[in-house]
């Protein structure tokens, strides 16, 4: 499971506290939805500016991006994510 190798990965850098649970994150990522004319190009570089400026010192920038990055699909690039042939974490 990629879940317990980035546990893995985090414990072993000593990684201490955790993602805030307030939701602010949430509320500033980009969204992707996946429609006609959306760039799917500009997302990944919306979403690194956001998680980088966003990330606890004591959090991996890299288990914040994948723990985050499912908040930021909507409607049909979400609906991708979660059909049964997806990649599930």
């Amino acid at each position: 499971h990629l879940s317990s190798v980035v546990e893995r990965v985090a414990f072993n850098h000593v990684v201490v506290g955790s993602i805030p649970t307030d939701g602010v994150l949430i509320y500033l990522l980009p969204k992707f939805h996946g429609l006609v004319g959306e760039d799917p190009h500009k997302h990944p570089k919306k979403f690194h500016v956001v998680c980088s400026t966003m990330r606890p010192h004591e959090i991996l920038k890299d288990y914040l991006k994948i723990k985050a990055f499912p908040f930021s699909l909507d409607g049909v690039a979400k609906d991708y994510l979660y059909q049964p042939t997806s990649v599930n974490t």
